[in-house]
């Protein structure tokens, strides 16, 4: 999981990890270890890790290849808006996708849909908070049809910073990841909430109305994707 925290003013200090699909990244973290700045390739000064940081870099490396631990951000110099939407995009699970447009209701701006979009395109910490499961509102759907159409075109899942061809390398990498561990997946409405039942709960995919499902209210902002426990809504 990811967890966000207030960001403050330490020294940054930086470590290179390495993603199995694109390589190196260079992490930037703050004197909690909380993540600030994801950068593509090697951008050490001298080419050495800041001393310190093993511990992170396992944690990270782990998160890359699909483990369930936590990752602390604290991205700096951010609005509200653009906090609150790395929050929405911070819970769309490997294996998913989700709209703009649901981001942009998650995040409580429903009516700023390309604001948010601008918000997703300069996420300060990609592949961390996983910017690239968020595409155009027709490829989530297409999503549940028929993927293989939807990787072997870039161009239908969006721009991707820097380089578009990436964001079909990572959901592949994930997907694949998440069906070699056992994966199952059955689309089921219920209510007016149509969920992806997963074999460790579901998520709330697309709601047409924020109703009450089974006794427990959808995730607030209705569209978001979230983890509701036993398989409850």
């Amino acid at each position: 999981m990811i967890r966000f925290l207030e960001e403050d003013d330490s020294a940054l200090r930086r470590v290179v990890v390495h993603h199995g699909e694109v390589g190196d990244l260079t992490v930037s973290v703050d004197a909690r270890d909380a993540v600030v700045k994801v950068e593509w390739g090697d951008t050490r000064s001298g080419g050495i890790d800041d001393e310190g940081l093993d511990t992170m870099k396992g944690t990270l490396e782990r998160w890359f290849v699909g483990e369930d631990v936590e990752v602390t951000v604290a991205p700096r110099g951010l609005g509200s808006m653009a906090l609150e939407v790395l929050r929405a995009i911070a819970v769309v699970r490997p294996g998913d996708v989700t709209g703009y447009s649901d981001i942009a209701m998650a995040a409580g701006y429903a009516k700023a849909v390309r604001a948010v979009a601008t918000a997703v395109g300069r996420n300060p910490i990609p592949v961390v908070i996983p910017c690239h499961r968020v595409v155009p509102v027709m490829a989530a759907r297409l999503w549940r049809r028929d993927r293989s159409a939807l990787m072997s075109d870039a161009r239908l899942l969006g721009r991707y910073t820097p380089d578009s061809s990436l964001k079909p390398r990572l959901l592949s990498y994930e997907l694949g990841r998440w069906e070699r561990g056992g994966g199952q997946s059955e689309w089921v409405t219920d209510g007016e909430v149509e969920c992806e039942r997963l074999a460790e709960g579901c998520h709330v995919v697309v709601a047409a109305t924020a109703g009450v499902v089974g006794g427990v209210e959808p995730y607030a902002e209705v569209g978001a994707y979230h983890e509701h426990g036993d398989v409850k809504a």
